[in-house]
This record gives structure tokens, sequence and C-alpha cells, in this order.
């Protein structure tokens, strides 16, 4: 089990997910479903409470085990909920992992996306001594592919049938990657919480 810290730039803060979100997490899918749903197959019109309950529940045990580490996107000054983003699909044996994110429809256009990927990025990098990270979106979703080269990601090429998308199709998927090296620099600063969290 990994010791989980907060990670912050200042501007942003990401925070382990843990129960204190659901009720937040419910909100902001309410309220974004718009947009997150032709992307997330997990995005229901119907998902509610007990969906979001049972996603931490989950996120909390893959962390447990090393697989998954979810993080809540926060305004680091006001504490004001954002979003989400996560490291799944760890894999050891070749130090390697993807990467996941999603904002609230007005949290959008500020950089806020951009910013969260490089974070949990870099913790990545150092925490999980990972060598890789991919980005996966769909050839349709230009608004995550522009995060995944904002935050420095190279894309490496598309992939067939490579993503499941809302209506759970597959869908083309663009793949990009971020080594260390991409975050050479501004490379992102990490504070340690006032108490220790885990998860």
């Amino acid at each position: 089990m990994h010791r989980v810290t907060e990670l912050t730039d200042g501007a942003i803060a990401l925070r382990p997910v843990t129960t204190s979100h659901v009720d937040d997490l419910t909100a902001a899918v309410r309220s974004s479903f718009t947009e997150l749903a032709p992307w997330m197959p997990w995005c229901k019109s119907n998902t509610g409470h007990a969906e979001m309950a049972e996603f931490v529940r989950g996120a909390r045990r893959a962390h447990q085990i090393g697989s998954e580490h979810h993080f809540a996107i926060h305004d680091a000054i006001g504490g004001d909920f954002l979003g989400m983003c996560g490291i799944t699909r760890v894999q050891e044996r070749v130090r390697s992992a993807e990467l996941g994110y999603w904002l609230r429809s007005d949290a959008t256009g500020e950089g806020r996306a951009t910013n969260s990927v490089r974070l949990l990025a870099s913790w990545a990098f150092e925490e999980l001594s990972l060598e890789r990270i991919a980005i996966i979106a769909a050839v349709a979703n230009v608004a995550s592919q522009a995060v995944a080269l904002r935050a420095g990601a190279t894309r490496e090429g598309v992939t067939r049938n490579g993503c499941v998308i809302g209506d759970g199709s597959l869908s083309d998927a663009i793949t990009f990657s971020l080594i260390r090296s991409d975050l050479n620099s501004g490379a992102a600063h990490i504070e340690p919480p006032k108490q220790a969290e885990t998860i």
C-alpha cells in the first residue's frame, strides 16, 4: 500500500478519493452528464449516489492492492470539487500504467485538466516507479486529446477499436504517452498533507 499525499501546484490540489467525495461526485456527474456521457461508459442517466459510493469503495480496494490510484481534483484555494483523475492498469513488470481524467463542465477551459495530468504523472513516476504512462482518447474526443498534448504527452498513433465509449460501442482510439523526461520542465510540486492518509 502506498502512503498517499496531497499533490498541488498552488492552483489545484489532488486528494485521494474517499467516501467524503460521494456527494460531490454525484452532483458533478449529474450536472455534467451531457458532456461526460458520450465518452464514459459508466456515466448513465441513472448514475447516482449508490453508484458513486460503489465506485469509491472499489477505488479504495484497488489502491490497497496497487492496481489503481484515484484522486479528486479540488481548487487548492477554495476547496471546490472540480473532477477526477486516476492511474489505472498498473503493470509493475513493465512499469507502465494508464491515466484518465474528467472535469465538471463548469470547471473546464482554465488548464485544470492539463495541470492535473502533470501532477498525477509526476507522482506516479516517483511513487510507483513507472517509466511510461499512456493516455487513451477516442478519435472524436478532441478535448481529451488537447489535454494530453498540452500536458506534454506524445501522440503515438491510432488503435483500431481501442476504447469503449459512452454507448458501450467500440471506437478507434488515439494513444498518447508520457515518460519521465517529458515532465522535466515545470515538474509538479508534491506537498505533504497535514496528516498522512492511507486508504
